[in-house]
């Protein structure tokens, strides 16, 4: 978990996802992670040619990527807008191409017995699979 990701769970979460963080962390379950501020991927979403809401919503969101390339290129998020917006801009990101991005909510059938093989590879989770 980033300092960014603990910060943002801090803000929203519900007293159940409060307790369930704390039971991850005494389990040892969430490692801390502090990934790189990607200038790189911040100029290039500042120089595509999206509503200035949709670059703001993905600076807001960014941080999701770089904790996704910095570790295992997973995202679990409810953040339906976020993934679509990542999903129709990865042809400008090569580096994102490849990062997996699951709603627990949307998927959740499939994403436990995924999780439990050990989250392999799922083309069609790719930000960039069309």
């Amino acid at each position: 978990m980033t300092p960014a990701i603990r910060d943002e769970w801090d803000k929203h979460q519900s007293n159940f996802a409060r307790r369930w963080r704390r039971s991850m962390v005494a389990r040892k379950k969430i490692n801390p992670v502090s990934p790189e501020e990607s200038k790189n991927l911040r100029q290039q979403i500042g120089l595509i040619n999206i509503p200035h809401a949709s670059k703001t919503a993905m600076l807001k969101d960014c941080h999701l990527i770089e904790a996704a390339i910095a570790t295992e290129r997973q995202i679990i998020s409810l953040d339906a807008t976020a993934r679509e917006l990542f999903s129709m801009a990865s042809h400008n990101f090569k580096e994102i191409k490849d990062v997996s991005w699951v709603n627990p909510v949307h998927d959740s059938g499939k994403i436990m017995a995924w999780l439990n093989d050990g989250a392999p590879v799922q083309l069609k989770w790719q930000l960039g699979y069309k």
